[in-house]
């Protein structure tokens, strides 16, 4: 099941009833308030108690909010906090673009290895890098995956596996994998 699609509890408007729900509770404590008094053999104060309640519950109750438009949800786009979980579990640098290239989410070695947040196209440091990264780019739209050895980039030359990902496949996983350790 894909929790995304659940309704978001705070998203569902409330049924009319709290906006009665502060005066009753404000001319309960006043009624108790009145009760309390006229044990006590006040029945003056008593009286004064449930007529300050209910100017308070009456304040209240025009104070309140009535019916208001359904407001906008929290999350304006997509939850990326998983993935940028499971991308820093891995040790290589590793980024999550939109299907155009945009950089939607990098963990840690990307960005400490590239400099911030630039998208995976844009690390090429000469012009035939930059070509052979959208080669990569350009396969893995076509193919479902792509990969180039060799791209210049301003931290040294590295090979670059991209591959489509998604349940639509509209996203691009950008690995930047270390070079094999030298026996």
């Amino acid at each position: 099941m894909l929790y995304q699609e659940l309704p978001r509890i705070d998203s569902t408007p409330l049924d009319g009833w709290g906006r009665w729900l502060v005066p009753a509770l404000i001319f309960g404590a006043a009624l108790s308030a009145a009760l309390v008094l006229l044990l006590f053999g006040q029945p003056l104060l008593g009286g004064a108690a449930i007529l300050a309640g209910a100017v308070g519950a009456a304040f209240a109750y025009v104070r309140a909010p009535g019916q208001s438009l359904p407001a906008e949800p929290l999350v304006a786009g997509p939850d990326y906090s998983v993935v940028g979980s499971a991308l820093g579990l891995t040790k290589e640098p590793a980024a999550l673009t939109s299907g155009e290239g945009s950089l939607l989410i990098a963990n840690t070695a990307y960005r400490e290895r590239f400099g911030g947040g630039r998208p995976p196209l844009e690390l090429g440091k000469d012009d035939d890098s930059v070509q052979a990264l959208g080669v990569a780019f350009s396969m893995a739209r076509r193919d479902g995956a792509g990969c180039v050895a060799g791209v210049a980039t301003v931290a040294g030359s590295s090979a670059v596996e991209v591959e489509r990902v998604g349940s639509n496949g509209e996203f691009l996983l950008w690995r930047f994998p270390d070079p094999p350790h030298v026996d």
